[in-house]
This record gives C-alpha cells, sequence and structure tokens, in this order.
C-alpha cells in the first residue's frame, strides 16, 4: 500500500492508491466524474482542480479509476499535468497535479502492464539483448505534436519516460527504445495521448450523413425560405437571405469525421461497411424499412435572439433511427475518426446557418441573428419526409454533379 500526505497552503490530502475502491462516494463520483468527460480539456482541467479543495485525492482519483478508456490511472494524470504545463493554471494547482502524477507514477500496477505489454508488439533490439523497442507509423500532421516547438516535446518524453524515442516526418514513423518493456509502454501511452490531443483540435474533412434532398423536401423548404424572406425578413435581426441552406444539399448528419489521408478513408470506408453489416441491416431487418419526416423548426442556441443554427426537427416514432445514429457516431469515436461531445446525436437538417455566409459578408455582419420571429411562425411547418434508403462519407469542401456533397463512399440498404 502505498500512502502520502501532501500538504499544500494550509490543505491537508490524503493519497492512497490501493485504497481507491473502498473509499468511493456516490455522491462524490457523481459530482467529479461528469467533468472528465469534458470535451475541452483545459476546462476538465481546471473543473476538477477547483474541486480539490472539496474533496480529498481518494475522491478524485476514484472517478479516475473508473474511466473506461485504455489508459491507466497514471496516464489520466500525466495528461492534467501536461495541461497544467501548457495553461496558465495557477502555480498551486501545478504542484498538486505534478505531485499526484509523481505518486501515481509509483504505484503503477503490474498487472495492468503485463496486459498491455502483451497487447502490443515489443521486440528486442537486434544485437542489443538488453534493450526493446516498439515502431509504428503516425500521421504526418502529428509530427509537430509529438515534436514540439524546437524538439522541446520529445525531448521532455524521452526524460520523463527514460526511453529513446525517434520520430521520422519523412516515413510518418516512430521507434520507442527502452531496457525496460513498462518503459516503452508509458512512452507509447504518452503518444497516443499526445495524438488524441491533436486530433481534437483539427479541422473536419467529412462527415457521415443521409441525403434528405428528394423533390418534396426540396419544395416545402423553398416555401417555407418564401415566407420567411416575406414575413419574418424585418423582425430576424440580423438575418441574411444568404444564411439560407441550399436545397441541393439539404441532409442529416450523423457525425463529424477528420480523416487526414487516404489511410484514414480506406480505413473510414471500411468502418461505414461495418456499420452496414453489425448495426443498420440487423435492425432493420427485424424492423422494416423507415420512413422520416421533418416537421417543425428549432434552435440550435438556447438564446433564440442570438441564433446561429435553425433545423427542421426529425420525427421518427420508433426510436430507430436515433439508435442506429447513436451506434454509428460511437463506433467512429471508437476508431479514432470522431469525438464524442454529447451522449446522444441531435438528429437534424439544417436549414439556416450563419456560417453559409459567403465570406465578404462575415465581416461585416454581425455572427448571429435573432430567429425569435422565425420559430413562432414555423413551429409546425412540415418539410417533406424520406423513405431511409442510403448513408454517405460526405466531403465537407468538394459537391457532386447534382449539387450535393461529394461522396467518398455509399452504403445503400
Amino acid at each position: 500500500m502505498f500512502c502520502s500526505i501532501i500538504r499544500n497552503n494550509g490543505f491537508n490530502y490524503l493519497s492512497c492508491i490501493n485504497c481507491i475502491s473502498p473509499f468511493k462516494n456516490a455522491s462524490m463520483t457523481k459530482s467529479i466524474y461528469p467533468m472528465l468527460m469534458l470535451q475541452d480539456k483545459s476546462k476538465q482541467l481546471q473543473a476538477i482542480l477547483r474541486n480539490i479543495k472539496k474533496y480529498s485525492f481518494i475522491n478524485l482519483l476514484a472517478p479516475l479509476h473508473l474511466k473506461k478508456t485504455n489508459l491507466s490511472i497514471m496516464d489520466d494524470v500525466t495528461e492534467l499535468a501536461d495541461l497544467a504545463e501548457e495553461q496558465e493554471i495557477f502555480d498551486e494547482s501545478k504542484k498538486l497535479v505534478m505531485n499526484i502524477r509523481e505518486n501515481l507514477s509509483k504505484s503503477e500496477s503490474e498487472s495492468t502492464d503485463q496486459e498491455i505489454i502483451e497487447s502490443i508488439p515489443i521486440e528486442k533490439v537486434p544485437y542489443k539483448e538488453d534493450q526493446y523497442q516498439h515502431s509504428f507509423n503516425i500521421n504526418r500532421n502529428h509530427y509537430k505534436h509529438i515534436v514540439g516547438v524546437k524538439g522541446t516535446m520529445l525531448q521532455k518524453l524521452c526524460s520523463e519516460t527514460k526511453t529513446i524515442i525517434r520520430v521520422s516526418k519523412k516515413k510518418k514513423h516512430v521507434v520507442i527504445i527502452g531496457s525496460i518493456q513498462k518503459r516503452i509502454i508509458h512512452a507509447k501511452r504518452r503518444i497516443d495521448n499526445l495524438i488524441q490531443n491533436s486530433n481534437n483540435k483539427l479541422s473536419f474533412t467529412h462527415f457521415i450523413s443521409i441525403p434528405t434532398n428528394v423533390s418534396e423536401v426540396q419544395q416545402h423548404f423553398l416555401k417555407f425560405k418564401e415566407d420567411v424572406l416575406i414575413n419574418c425578413d424585418k423582425e430576424a435581426t440580423g438575418f441574411d437571405e444568404d444564411m439560407f441552406q441550399k436545397p441541393e444539399k439539404l441532409h442529416l448528419t450523423i457525425c463529424m469525421l477528420h480523416l487526414l489521408d487516404d489511410t484514414d478513408q480506406r480505413k473510414a470506408i471500411r468502418a461505414l461497411n461495418a456499420c452496414k453489416k453489425e448495426i443498420i441491416d440487423p435492425i432493420l431487418q427485424e424492423k422494416g424499412p423507415l420512413t422520416i419526416e421533418f416537421r417543425g423548426l428549432k434552435c440550435m442556441e438556447r438564446n433564440s435572439t442570438k441564433a446561429k443554427v435553425l433545423y427542421a426537427k426529425v420525427q421518427e416514432e420508433t426510436g430507430l433511427l436515433q439508435k442506429i445514429a447513436d451506434q454509428i457516431s460511437k463506433y467512429f469515436v471508437q476508431q479514432g475518426f470522431s469525438r464524442k461531445e454529447h451522449d446522444n446525436v441531435t438528429l437534424h437538417m439544417t436549414v439556416i446557418n450563419t456560417f453559409y455566409l459567403k465570406k465578404k459578408k462575415q465581416k461585416f455582419m454581425h455572427k448571429n441573428f435573432d430567429a425569435t420571429q422565425i420559430l413562432k411562425d414555423h413551429e409546425n411547418t412540415y418539410f417533406g419526409k424520406i423513405n431511409l434508403s442510403t448513408f454517405h462519407l460526405s466531403q465537407l469542401t468538394a459537391k457532386s454533379a447534382d449539387g450535393y456533397f461529394e461522396a467518398t463512399a455509399k452504403i445503400e440498404l
């Protein structure tokens, strides 16, 4: 058992790594655990640090231990410590998190390490019996995040994990060398963290979509557009006609993706086909074909006077479309091509978006508008319906001959 008392600014914190489970407290875990789910890691860090003075380290570490990821407790806290150094977090919190990391580093679980060692290929270095190595490929976009400015991040990784790490930008290849296998595992997990964090900062390139641009839906959308321009334009302060979606691009978004190269695209195509086989087909074979109706208007933002996105609501009484969408989104998150932002997909067909404004107008206009009157007038407007028949792996910045988003791949149902 490893126990220690860490004193900081008059507060005593008990850290007892091997006593985490017996001390789990429902109310405590409930209050801290959601913070760990925040997508913005810097906000996550600050939220946890604010609660350190309310709860002991036991309470802080319990939910970390419960996280269902492939990372150990040490790696979760290490990530927070790295962020504490990068962000402008007050000094006492930096020291606090550093202490947790140091204590946890001394208390790593041997059984967990052995499981991970068996899960990735670690081989002996040729002609050096006391050295091990692990090699893997990376995307070129991740190079700068692993190496850092003037190599500072790479130097830090080598120093803290006591390994030699060689990164080739040209070959897009990483080799980790060390005398102890556990150190190689630790270095690999640290690099995985850096890659995941860099993915969260990348712009999306593709998305999984359901085209809704059938003739009936387009006609109802154009009637809606005409009515808004005639009856609501004056009341909708900040609104502009260019904010309307193009009728040929009407769609449902399932999840946004970042596919950095041809390799990622090939993997995403395989993932989409796997979703058809494992998720979509079994549900539709059991329940039959789905009809999706669009009725009513909703604002993506809570304050309708500062709206950015308005969308037509999905009406599908069986709930099967929601189930399919949630499972597909989860699958692509697990594959590392998307990031989890909510527990459930918000099914929506965007009809107005301030992002559609031409760049010249974006400089001179507000980034939001007052949608109160539009929402009131079109609370129950009917936009048409479609039969669910296809899913597309769509490109964000390219369009096909019919005006819809260019498809990297399609699956037909």
